[in-house]
Formats: C-alpha cells, structure tokens, sequence
C-alpha cells in the first residue's frame, strides 16, 4: 500500500487503498486469509485499513515532493507511512477489544497484538521499498 502512494501519487494512490478496502467490504476476497466482508472492513483490523488509505496518501504526497528520489529520503517517507497505518490501527484495536493502547510487559494491549509482532517484517519492507523508490523514479527519467 506505500509502494501505492509513492508510484501512483497522493491522490490516486489513497484512492487505490480506498478501492481495495471498499472491494473486500462488499465480498471479495482481498483481506489477510482471503477474509472479506463488512463485519471485517469495520471490525478489530478496521483501523489499519483505514490507516492503508491515509498512509498512501502521505507517502504518496512525499513522493510528489522528491522523497523518492534519494535512499536518505525515501526510506524515512515509508517509515512515515508505516507509523500512520500502526497508530490508526492499534488505536482503533485498542477501542474495538477494549483494552489499552500500551501496558507492561506481558499485559495485553494494543500495541503487543497489533504492532509488535509486525515490527521487524514491516521494517524490511519499508527498507525495501524505501530501495526500490530511487531506482523506479531513476528509470522512469530516463
């Protein structure tokens, strides 16, 4: 979904995470597991959803403004848009199961169900892709 913004731009990249999470709201079978429905677009993951559109917004915006051109700024513009889809996502799972946003350690909360488990495949990804960025914008100006 950040690879989304920073290719197709702010505008038509939130608009593509708008369409994937209107497609699997209504039936088809585009969520994690092949889950589908509005029980799941408006259920515990809701908030990650709807951080995909927002985040590709803002990667799509920094892209828009040359963050993709360089590793020094490209990586940074992905990991922007990685902390707005943990924020909106582990707030909104935070209020939909009803327990903290943070706790110690061993206690259950938002953060140990919906972000910390994520961190170290999500960071390789936005590494990746944060690689990717300069080398799609260097052969599309060619």
């Amino acid at each position: 979904m950040l690879l989304a913004g920073g290719a197709l731009g702010a505008n038509r990249g939130a608009i593509s995470q708008f369409l994937y999470l209107f497609m699997g709201a209504v039936g088809l079978p585009f969520y994690a597991d092949g889950t589908s429905g509005w029980d799941v677009a408006t259920g515990s993951t809701a908030g990650y959803l709807v951080g995909f559109v927002v985040a590709a917004y803002l990667v799509g915006r920094l892209a828009e403004r040359g963050q993709d051109r360089r590793l020094g700024t490209s990586i940074p513009a992905i990991l922007a848009g990685t902390v707005v889809i943990y924020v909106m996502g582990a707030s909104w799972l935070a209020m939909e199961l009803d327990i903290p946003l943070t706790a110690g350690i061993g206690e259950p909360s938002a953060i140990a169900y919906g972000v910390a488990p994520f961190l170290v495949g999500d960071f390789i990804k936005a590494v990746l892709a944060g690689v990717l960025f300069p080398a799609a914008w260097h052969l599309s100006n060619k």
